[in-house]
């Protein structure tokens, strides 16, 4: 069986929990099951108490750190002592059979890092078979937001570490401080797609806010992603990002969220709306091709 740790990191939402435990739970995994809470209030505390006194694999850990998305995950690392290690949203259920999926993987120990992505991903015709490492994805467009990413402890330790300078694009900045490393990647085949809840508080930030953020984050990146890609992948991935930070806002809007109209822009919508119609929603971070191969 699967030697795996599973991360869960919640801000003051224990009304999610319950659901999401349990989702992992029903994959029945076989090692320590970490529960991060971040910034919680007493009552989240005792209510995490009281769902975990019957779960010998839960365990319970407070966050030193409110509202550090980085630090809290980092403290899971810390404390795990698995060969694997994985994490999940508190807002996300994971599908009963994913941890069997990644069990029935041959040679999983020689990977550093599996990736499973959703079905859309699969029905768009992506070239997985070219994905065998963190660089190659990054130029493949195969870049978060991924279905579920597991890590090789034994492999990544001690570079498995996020930067908790960022505030925003928290799963890219893992996968840029690996680069270097360039660790191994193994794609799952079988498509699973994770089931969000329909949450107000899925808005985490402000669209200014975030995008405010993201801004500070490709700032700390740039040395990186120059030196392993160049500049021009460096402004090709600034380009994507800004369109993922738009579609998101757009999409908000579509759904009834008439707050966001403050930041509306109607060329970037038509474009939202152009790339909605060209089913090109699958994923904003597109494939790099670099200037001299055009």
């Amino acid at each position: 069986m699967i030697d795996i740790t599973v991360c869960i990191v919640t801000f003051n939402r224990s009304h999610l929990l319950d659901d999401c435990i349990n989702s992992v739970l029903s994959n029945k995994v076989p090692s320590d099951f970490i529960h991060v809470i971040d910034n919680s209030t007493s009552s989240v505390h005792l209510y995490v108490n009281s769902l975990i006194a019957n779960s010998y694999n839960v365990l319970y850990f407070q966050s030193p750190v409110p509202g550090n998305l980085s630090t809290a995950r980092n403290l899971s690392i810390s404390n795990t002592a698995s060969t694997f290690w994985t994490f999940v949203d508190d807002d996300d259920r994971w599908p009963s059979n994913y941890l069997e999926s990644i069990d029935k993987i041959k040679d999983m120990n020689s990977a550093s890092v599996i990736l499973t992505y959703g079905q859309p991903y699969h029905n768009s015709s992506y070239p997985f078979d070219l994905v065998d490492t963190l660089h190659s994805a990054f130029l493949l467009g195969l870049t978060p937001p991924v279905g579920m990413q597991v890590y090789n402890l034994k492999k990544l330790l001690p570079s498995l570490r996020y930067s908790e300078q960022i505030k925003s694009g928290v799963d890219h900045d893992l996968w840029i401080s690996l680069l270097e490393a360039t660790p191994s990647v193994y794609v799952n085949r079988l498509p699973f797609n994770i089931i969000s809840v329909p949450s107000q508080s899925r808005i985490t930030q402000s669209y200014s806010s975030r995008k405010r953020n993201i801004s500070k984050s490709l700032k700390l990146w740039r040395g990186t992603l120059n030196d392993q890609f160049g500049i021009h992948f460096f402004n090709h991935f600034c380009r994507c990002y800004q369109t993922s930070l738009d579609d998101l806002l757009y999409s908000k809007i579509l759904k009834g969220h008439w707050q966001l109209l403050l930041y509306f822009n109607l060329f970037y919508f038509l474009m939202f709306i152009v790339r909605r119609l060209s089913l090109r929603l699958v994923s904003n971070f597109l494939m790099f091709v670099p200037y001299n191969s055009k």
